[in-house]
């Protein structure tokens, strides 16, 4: 039996375990009033903290085991910057070894080694209180010809404490203020203006740059690592960005595209506003204002404000379009539309005519179609889809949440400038001959690299060191993916190789050499001792050689003021006429590959395949192939890169 004294002393800790239980549960809470009472005497300082504190739900911090590992990485990118500089290369090889030996030793990257933890779990009133502070000072000290005062504005896009799920620390904004205070101060005249000072201090004093390496790392980085390595992501660089012109006082925030409704992947930027309808978009990868080089289907804007979603859209959609703190500024952007689709009458009996549906655009870096909207049933199997951007081809899908799947609900379609909406369906029993080149759509970017070859020129010679050596080609245009040049030689050469001028960059893919032994004889390629320059160091990613081994996905980047060239040595007795020049601009490689296997598909309740090809030269010829479909040519042999299209005559339409 227990005893009376015994009994007390269980009812006493037990009455302690619950105190401390309830204080545990209610701390958060009580830290938040705690915030409200440090302004209750100040009445727009007590909005500012309700606003903050009403709209905390759903925004966290990545915290983990995660970051315990990948500190070493930003620590050693830290004195590998300090050693060498951060205007170089934006990651050098050197990162990659970093990087490398990081997951060997540790393991890759994985979202189980971080979890969330909520804004409103933690007692954040010291960070509040020394943000909201921070926050007034700078806004009310921002020139009026810089920013309309409005405290809604404010509220939304300068006082926010944080832009994406980095880790809180108190003192960012006033650190910020006073390492920028004068670019702000002295360089921002107008919105206008900073984009100038932007890529003036950050980009070319700091040297802040992308990273294609750190697009591995999903997550927030906070301020202080970011500082350190000055490398990020697209997202990466743009959360910086707008930390730093929030804590100037300038209203900011990131607009982003999910997936594009041309080509692989997505995009964010950061948007800085004057007012309600005055704004700037920056593109944090090239430093200036943004253009728009491909083609979304919805462009959303973060918000720290909680938005009103639909009860049922979020229980049965994807969480990225149910995200209470993103709103729609498509139309901001582009002319947009209503449109409305009709699901397939087998499809919508079979899910029971599901309240939502999705709009799908094809990503081909997972080869699926990805959601990037959801739209209503209206009633008959049509359901519609609001403020969506024409010139796209989507399709529309049934969501199973649990499984995490998507079901297609109508044929493709596309979708006009005009709005209107053209579904891809078979006409009647046509067939159609094809003369495919591409597999993917030759971007603009592609003339960039191309451009670096003007002006370059390929020359023989009979000795090493190429005195006197005879210019036997110049590259007096913007060239194309394959070019193929005949030379009119009349003498031999030992020594064949294209060069720059030292001071000018450049980069090659791949050359290749043909001639002919004996005047009369016949042509064939030339093989010899690779030679060129520069040395290669650790730090080469793509040196001389890789314009000449015969692969065009590997290229040779020839830096500014070095000497740089690639080509043979024939070697002594096999000298010869150079009678054609074979080369390759850097590129996407998309175009047709000699004895690489593509696959024609065409799409049919999921992609079938209508044709298979091994061809010899750079185009694919299919015949009898069913007209009006939407279509897909895939190279089994290399690249994910693939888009799917229509055809119009005999034009290739990319979507």
């Amino acid at each position: 039996m227990i005893s009376e004294k015994t009994l007390k002393i269980v009812c006493a800790i037990l009455s302690a375990i619950l105190v401390a239980l309830v204080c545990h549960i209610m701390w958060p809470y009580i830290d938040r009033q705690k915030t409200r009472l440090h302004y209750r005497s100040d009445e727009r300082k007590l909005a500012a903290a309700e606003f903050l504190t009403d709209n905390m739900d759903e925004h966290f911090t990545m915290v983990g085991d995660g970051w315990i590992r990948y500190d070493t990485i930003f620590n050693r990118f830290e004195k590998y910057f300090e050693r060498h500089g951060y205007h170089g290369e934006s990651s050098p090889m050197t990162l990659q070894h970093i990087w490398d030996s990081v997951e060997v030793h540790s393991g890759p990257l994985k979202s189980e080694d971080f979890l969330r933890r909520m804004d409103t779990d933690q007692a954040l009133s010291d960070v509040l209180i020394e943000n909201i502070d921070a926050a007034f000072e700078a806004w009310q000290s921002v020139p009026d010809s810089l920013v309309t005062k409005d405290f809604r504005m404010f509220c939304e896009y300068v006082l926010p404490y944080r832009i994406g799920n980095e880790a809180l620390e108190p003192t960012c904004r006033r650190h910020l203020w006073e390492e920028y205070r004068g670019m702000r101060d002295t360089m921002f005249t107008d919105i206008q203006s900073i984009e100038k000072a932007m890529n003036k201090v950050l980009r070319e004093k700091k040297g802040y740059s992308n990273s294609e390496l750190m697009w591995q790392f999903p997550y927030s980085i906070p301020v202080s690592r970011m500082e350190k390595m000055r490398r990020g992501s697209c997202m990466h660089i743009c959360e910086y960005y707008v930390h730093v012109l929030r804590a100037l006082g300038i209203p900011a925030t990131i607009d982003e595209v999910d997936v594009w409704g041309n080509r692989s992947g997505g995009h964010c930027w950061v948007t800085v506003m004057k007012d309600s309808t005055t704004e700037c978009a920056l593109d944090a990868l090239t430093g200036k204002n943004l253009r728009l080089t491909y083609r979304p289907i919805k462009v959303y804007r973060r918000t720290y404000k909680t938005n009103p979603v639909d009860k049922k859209a979020k229980e049965t959609m994807p969480y990225d379009l149910t995200n209470e703190h993103r709103i729609d500024v498509s139309h901001k952007y582009f002319k947009t539309h209503t449109i409305r689709i009709k699901a397939i009458p087998e499809e919508a009996e079979k899910h029971g005519y599901p309240e939502y549906a999705l709009i799908c655009a094809y990503d081909n870096t997972k080869r699926l179609w990805t959601s990037v909207d959801y739209g209503k049933h209206v009633g008959d199997g049509v359901y519609e889809f609001k403020n969506i951007i024409g010139g796209n081809c989507a399709i529309m899908a049934f969501y199973d949440k649990k499984k995490n799947e998507h079901y297609a609900a109508s044929q493709p379609f596309t979708i006009t400038e005009s709005g209107k909406v053209e579904m891809t369906r078979p006409i009647g029993n046509n067939k159609r001959d094809m003369k495919l080149t591409r597999k993917y759509p030759r971007f603009k970017r592609m003339d960039f690299h191309a451009r670096k070859l003007h002006r370059t020129w390929v020359e023989g010679a009979d000795n090493a060191g190429f005195d006197r050596a005879d210019r036997l080609m110049t590259i007096d245009r913007i060239p194309g993916d394959i070019n193929d040049t005949s030379i009119i030689c009349k003498k031999k050469y030992r020594y064949v190789r294209w060069t720059v001028d030292k001071e000018h960059k450049s980069c090659l893919a791949e050359i290749r050499f043909y001639g002919k032994r004996t005047a009369d004889g016949p042509e064939v390629p030339l093989i010899g001792r690779v030679i060129g320059g520069p040395k290669p160091t650790i730090d080469t990613r793509h040196p001389y050689k890789h314009a000449i081994d015969g692969d065009p996905a590997t290229y040779f980047d020839k830096k500014a003021n070095e000497d740089g060239y690639v080509g043979l040595d024939l070697g002594e007795g096999y000298e010869a006429y150079i009678t054609r020049i074979k080369f390759y601009p850097r590129s996407d490689t998309n175009y047709i590959i000699p004895r690489h296997m593509y696959k024609l598909y065409c799409w049919d309740n999921g992609w079938r395949q209508i044709g298979i090809r091994f061809p010899m030269e750079h185009e694919l010829n299919f015949t009898n192939i069913p007209e009006g479909m939407l279509y897909l040519l895939r190279d089994m042999d290399g690249g994910n890169e693939e888009r799917p299209f229509t055809m119009d005559g005999d034009k290739q339409v990319w979507w």
